[in-house]
């Protein structure tokens, strides 16, 4: 069962990383997944404090997703990556 994190230690968690402790580690010791720790280094290291606070959904216009078709197919950038630069879900930019 998934439960919610708090802003706190989300950015306990960065903070540790970015001061040495391997993502890896702290995902054990924390009984996390280390695909959403590194979500939350991601939107840390682009958004600062800001982006570990808990966002709206943003619905995927028909242009963000052609945007995002042409960063995925012409320029390669992860799914997960360009989610986060429109603040989508993989989801919507899957469909």
């Amino acid at each position: 069962m998934y439960r919610h994190h708090s802003f706190e230690e989300k950015l306990n968690i960065v903070t540790k990383i970015q001061h040495g402790i391997p993502l890896g580690r702290l995902a054990c010791e924390y009984n996390l997944d280390r695909k959403m720790v590194r979500e939350w280094l991601r939107k840390y290291e682009l958004y600062g404090e800001s982006g570990l606070q808990k966002q709206g959904n943003v619905k995927a216009t028909y242009e963000i997703k052609r945007e995002a078709a042409l960063l995925f197919l012409d320029k390669g950038l992860p799914l997960s990556d360009i989610a986060l630069r429109y603040g989508v879900s993989r989801a919507q930019l899957r469909k």
